[in-house]
């Protein structure tokens, strides 16, 4: 059983119980980076990631950078890792009406997530969703986080580095 899951599943279930099964229990965006990263290590063991969460005002965020095999990764492989890594996101932005707006998921106990509910839309361009609890024991988060990936080291580590000089002598070779 996932940790992030047994750390959130009792404070889940006393908010189910004062507010109803539509509540969904707050998640930091340091216990995301981290449920992130499990799901990464299942998922993409083949690769090293690193995390970065941060709090400013008005929300939070999550950074994830590949650390290990860019030099390989192939734009559908970097697409197909962004798309599971913005499974987590627990914010989206609706640009036709400058809106950002909270999305939530479920967490189940092996620490997998699948969408939940965005409110009901935002009546910009963004249609409202809400998905039934896919197993019993699932929870529903939200952590208003924005998450991100990028397809590179963390800045200023070792793994950059590498990174940087690679992609100076690519350059050259290629003027």
């Amino acid at each position: 059983m996932n940790k992030i899951y047994q750390k959130y599943k009792a404070e889940y279930d006393e908010d189910v119980k004062k507010y109803g099964d539509k509540t969904s229990t707050h998640i930091s965006a340091t216990d995301l980076a981290i449920l992130i990263m499990d799901g990464l290590k299942k998922k993409y063991p083949e690769y090293k990631f690193a995390k970065t969460s941060r709090y400013f005002a008005g929300g939070s965020s999550v950074d994830i950078n590949l650390q290990t095999g860019w030099k390989n990764l192939s734009e559908e492989k970097s697409k197909e890792i962004n798309k599971f890594i913005d499974s987590y996101s627990g914010a989206a932005f609706d640009g036709m009406i400058d809106l950002k707006y909270n999305e939530k998921i479920w967490l189940m106990p092996d620490g997998s997530v699948t969408a939940a509910d965005n409110g009901g839309g935002t009546s910009g361009s963004v249609s409202g969703y809400i998905f039934p609890k896919p197993s019993e024991d699932a929870i529903k988060i939200s952590s208003g986080a924005w998450v991100m990936f990028d397809a590179y080291p963390k800045y200023k580590t070792k793994a950059y580095k590498a990174y940087s000089e690679y992609q100076k002598q690519k350059n050259q070779e290629a003027a």
